[in-house]
């Protein structure tokens, strides 16, 4: 069964088109839950949600904002699907491109949608590109062989979410290669596969977050050599 984990901040004009999107993707044999983290949402978000009439969503609220890495690790922390399925709220990469991640999670890897590859279809401002491009030179020093780590559209499963969401620190868009990093040290397989990808409108990055996220990318290296991400024994 699958979770799909969705992290929001002041999203009451775009979240009910995805959840219906979403539920009329999915029927009810192969999805478990949606969870909707609000991350300190300022408008209302959490009552537009509340009139979308399903049994399959689920809602954690908290305030004030603390960033998406921290809702994103909430969610997956409350996740119950043997599967979890984490999205951006605004649906950037179709719910339909799930189909072509499903198969590879099928076989116990964890799957990550890539605008990178060559069958890969963006529709993005090319400043956007450029600066993911390079910030992805930088990423590949911790995760040699990604090309893409900051898509938000990626499967897991929950026995490896167990282990790695509570050593997750990084609040910020920096979660992304945070979580893959801790994947790949766990032992996982990570797999890439091309997506479709549409820049949508009002989207919450802004410029200065591609630098940000490189403080904590030198940040997670910084806690490895520390030896902060240390896996339980025998969990």
């Amino acid at each position: 069964m699958l979770s799909i984990v969705i992290p929001v901040y002041n999203e009451e004009d775009r979240i009910v088109p995805s959840l219906e999107a979403i539920l009329a993707f999915f029927t009810n044999q192969e999805l478990l839950e949606i969870v909707v983290v609000d991350d300190g949402s300022t408008d209302s978000t959490m009552e537009v949600i509340a009139q979308v009439n399903s049994p399959l969503i689920k809602t954690i609220s908290y305030a004030p904002n603390k960033g998406k890495g921290h809702a994103v690790k909430q969610g997956m922390l409350e996740a119950q699907g043997e599967i979890i399925l984490l999205t951006d709220s605004d649906l950037s990469t179709p719910i339909d491109e799930y189909t072509k991640l499903a198969k590879f999670a099928e076989e116990g890897r964890m799957v990550i949608g890539s605008r990178a590859l060559e069958r890969s279809a963006v529709t993005n401002k090319w400043y956007k590109i450029f600066l993911g491009w390079l910030g992805n030179k930088f990423i590949q020093l911790l995760l040699p062989g990604i090309r893409d780590t900051q898509c938000g559209f990626k499967v897991f499963h929950r026995k490896d979410i167990q282990q790695i969401a509570p050593l997750m620190s990084i609040n910020g868009f920096g979660y992304d290669f945070e979580l893959l990093f801790l994947g790949r040290k766990l032992g996982a397989k990570v797999v890439e596969v091309p997506v479709k990808w549409v820049n949508a409108e009002g989207s919450k990055v802004r410029f200065y977050h591609y630098f940000t996220t490189l403080s904590e990318l030198l940040l997670v290296a910084l806690k490895n050599v520390a030896g902060k991400y240390r896996f339980r024994k025998g969990a």
